[in-house]
């Protein structure tokens, strides 16, 4: 069977488990086609299958040529003139941007090939404007079926492709994508085939967005698994002053913020320990004046990003895991954070918030404990 991969951004060196997915899926003998909407150019270490599932993805040009535009939509209409109407159509009645001011700046600006704001970008009729560029290439290959990771933007491409080729859709959501409500949710779920998704929160959640909607999609709880060949648990403890370890990227709803001034608890109780920060991000200059600001340099490491083969090492030299998930301003959380897993495969215990779906992972008092968010004195008492 052959599949579309619609991806938001390639490469991300957190989304492992997407990776890892459509890894596994060829092992089954499935053909899998990627496709990504942002092409993020990283110089952070990404492992060479990475690198070479980038060059065979197909990327949303990021300022499309207005003569392409049109060429491709001229070949999705000749292909199928009434699919293609009425998928027009319905990105018309389902479109966002009402105003016709808007609509002209958006027509004006994909005219000149520049970028559009925020929320044109967000707009499933702007998504109809660049999804030629995908569905065609996707009908060259014969894709039988078109899945998207994520339920926001990459989900509105991929209903769009499957719409215009008249083959079936599915979607993997996760968190953000699911907490902070995104266009369109309730119509993706409602056309999909079936719906996966990682935590039971998570599901939970899109459940309650179903019912109020009145629709009824297939969904299923599907967890992402942990190389055990990779991640095993260590023969004895690490020797030396206690590591503790966090993984992840450096954004407000990991909580680092919060683990910085749990530290500069113990540190205040006496304690020596060394926390070791892997991962990089927005907040990286914040973090490290805060913990300047807390006197905490000879206790704290930011490591910045690390390629997977590098992580079984981590993980064995690390007595304790912590990951202090917070609920952003934005309503964004963790769903069960990868790391957490591989953390517990490699034998460290797990010290985490209740706001994300880790419960799922670490029942407490057993794997780890789980204390409320941005409580500093129960992290520091974990």
């Amino acid at each position: 069977m052959k599949i579309a991969y619609v991806l938001d951004t390639f490469p991300v060196i957190s989304q492992t488990f997407v990776v890892e997915e459509l890894f596994g899926l060829r092992r089954r003998g499935f053909e899998v086609f990627p496709y990504a909407l942002i092409h993020k150019r990283v110089d952070d270490p990404v492992p060479a299958s990475y690198r070479e599932l980038e060059r065979e993805t197909v990327f949303v040009p990021s300022r499309p040529a207005p003569l392409g535009l049109v060429v491709g939509h001229t070949r999705a209409l000749l292909r199928h003139p009434l699919r293609y109407l009425a998928t027009l159509g319905w990105a018309w009645r389902k479109r966002l941007t009402r105003s016709p001011f808007r609509l002209l700046k958006t027509a004006w600006s994909l005219a000149r090939g520049r970028e559009v704001d925020k929320r044109s970008r967000e707009d499933v009729f702007w998504h109809f404007l660049l999804v030629p560029t995908l569905a065609n290439s996707m009908a060259r290959q014969k894709v039988e079926h078109v899945h998207a990771h994520f339920a926001d933007n990459s989900a509105s491409f991929g209903l769009l492709c499957a719409r215009l080729l008249g083959k079936s859709f599915s979607v993997t959501a996760h968190a953000f994508d699911i907490f902070t409500n995104p266009p369109l949710l309730p119509e993706k779920l409602a056309r999909a085939r079936f719906v996966t998704t990682c935590t039971t929160r998570g599901l939970e959640k899109l459940r309650a967005v179903a019912k109020a909607a009145g629709v009824q999609p297939r969904l299923r709880l599907i967890y992402h698994g942990v190389d055990l060949q990779r991640f095993r648990p260590r023969n004895e403890e690490p020797d030396g002053v206690p590591v503790l370890l966090s993984v992840g990227r450096l954004v407000p709803k990991k909580g680092f913020d919060v683990l910085l001034q749990a530290a500069a608890e113990l540190v205040r109780r006496g304690l020596q320990f060394e926390l070791k920060i892997v991962g990089d991000g927005p907040e990286r200059e914040r973090l490290v004046a805060l913990t300047r600001e807390l006197g905490l340099e000879d206790a704290v490491a930011f490591v910045g990003s690390l390629s997977p083969e590098e992580m079984p090492q981590v993980y064995r030299e690390a007595h304790i895991f912590v990951l202090p998930s917070v609920i952003d301003e934005r309503g964004d959380r963790d769903g069960i954070p990868n790391v957490a897993a591989e953390a517990l495969a490699s034998g460290v215990p797990v010290v985490s918030t209740t706001v994300s779906a880790v419960s799922d992972l670490v029942r407490d008092g057993r794997q780890g404990f789980l204390v409320p968010q941005r409580d500093v004195t129960a992290l520091a008492d974990a």
